[in-house]
């Protein structure tokens, strides 16, 4: 045997020993789905084919200029998942990661080209050689592929091309799992999008049904309201009947504007009000109360008892001379309830209460009251109408709508 066939049995041997490693880490990169396993299994295996005591994964964190050390062996406490490298001018690894070539020193306590992270020298490395982990085309690199020795050591040519094709097979391992990650991230977000197409096609039935119910509703009040009205001739019917429809639609228009939610209970008023709300420096009606919004069910007995309350107000109350004033005050109690006042001021005198019930009347005690559940009192003060209601909203937002029993009996 020559003198050089023993330093070949060994190259071959080596190199026979780092395609084995190649091979049983590519079966694993293809079959496993856990990306720190496979990391901390590179480092193992790629000790295990250089025959070293060190090797380590550092990560390219998102700012582009941080490497962490993401998986490794054989490091003290406090290295893997904690210690980080910044990218500079005097680091092999930027060198590695910027122009993808391997980078390596064979002893860094005389190396001149590069400065190495204080955690390597706390570890006791000599040598090291860098390999990136290269990403797409459009895509960063992941980080590199170190691998460290505590003596120092000349890689040599066949040692880093081991090592390219095992920093590629982790490339690859890393752009099947980012894609999968990606994969299950869309299916998830598609799964939730036919969640919301069916909770939009729910919502979207529950919505016909709602304006459905509304629209049979409203027919059934104004024929209630056609059929009550009195008026002394056509064109006082005609305009009674064209403020209540205009009401109605009001109310209609606010419980549109969210979706069949509710209605704020401020902006109720200032349909009915607005000409006694804008009148100069000093409006003839005055609200006070915190945003409220009132249930669904509630909305269009309360925008038909306010109007009818604001006609009377401007026919023969407060409204109906510029002396006169409208307060309204408003308040939720901590029990669900809304209590509300409305108090008429410097009005025409009022010798005593109306001895007639109209049909204003009715629709308070019968929608207010009897649909709504709530109380009212009315007292008929010499300057005006005095009138406190408490209303229990929780139970308006449990209603179905103005029952038929109740429409008939306004």
């Amino acid at each position: 045997m020559s003198h050089g066939e023993p330093a070949r049995s060994l190259e071959v041997e080596k190199l026979l020993r780092q395609q084995a490693v190649l091979a049983k880490f590519g079966e694993l990169a293809l079959k496993c789905a856990d990306l720190d396993v496979i990391l901390t299994q590179a480092c193992v295996l790629v000790g295990e084919a250089l025959g070293t005591d060190l090797a380590k994964v550092v990560e390219l964190l998102p700012d582009g200029q941080t490497l962490r050390v993401r998986a490794g062996v054989g490091w003290n406490p406090g290295v893997v998942g904690v210690a980080e490298v910044q990218l500079s001018e005097r680091s092999s690894e930027t060198h590695a990661l910027r122009h993808g070539i391997p980078m390596s020193s064979s002893d860094i306590a005389g190396e001149t080209r590069f400065e190495y992270a204080e955690f390597l020298k706390q570890n006791g490395v000599r040598a090291v050689v860098n390999v990136a982990i290269l990403g797409s085309e459009e895509k960063a690199p992941f980080g590199l592929l170190q691998v460290d020795s505590r003596v120092p050591r000349d890689f040599t040519q066949s040692d880093v091309l081991f090592l390219q094709s095992y920093a590629n097979l982790l490339a690859a391992a890393v752009a099947r799992l980012r894609g999968l990650d990606q994969m299950r991230s869309k299916e998830v977000a598609l799964k939730q999008a036919l969640v919301d197409c069916c909770n939009g096609a729910e919502r979207q039935k529950f919505l016909s049904l709602e304006i459905d119910h509304r629209s049979k509703n409203m027919l059934a009040v104004l024929q209630a309201a056609l059929r009550l009205t009195v008026a002394k001739d056509v064109p006082t019917f005609v305009q009674v009947i064209e403020g209540r429809v205009a009401a109605l639609a009001r109310a209609q228009n606010l419980l549109a504007a969210s979706h069949w939610q509710g209605a704020d209970l401020h902006a109720m008023l200032r349909g009915e009000l607005a000409p006694y709300l804008e009148t100069g420096s000093r409006p003839q009606a005055d609200l006070d109360g915190r945003m409220l919004t009132l249930p669904n069910a509630a909305v269009q007995p309360f925008a038909m008892a306010l109007h009818e309350m604001t006609t009377n107000a401007i026919r023969y109350g407060a409204l109906s001379i510029p002396t006169g004033r409208l307060r309204i005050s408003w308040q939720a109690g901590e029990d669900g309830t809304l209590h509300m006042r409305w108090a008429e001021s410097g009005g025409p005198l009022l010798p005593a209460p109306p001895h007639k019930r109209g049909f204003g009347s009715r629709v308070l005690t019968n929608t207010l009251r009897t649909q709504l559940g709530g109380t009212i009192v009315m007292a008929w003060e010499p300057t005006g109408l005095v009138c406190d209601f408490v209303v229990p909203l929780l139970r308006s937002s449990r209603s179905e709508g103005l029952p038929s029993s109740v429409l008939a009996a306004v």
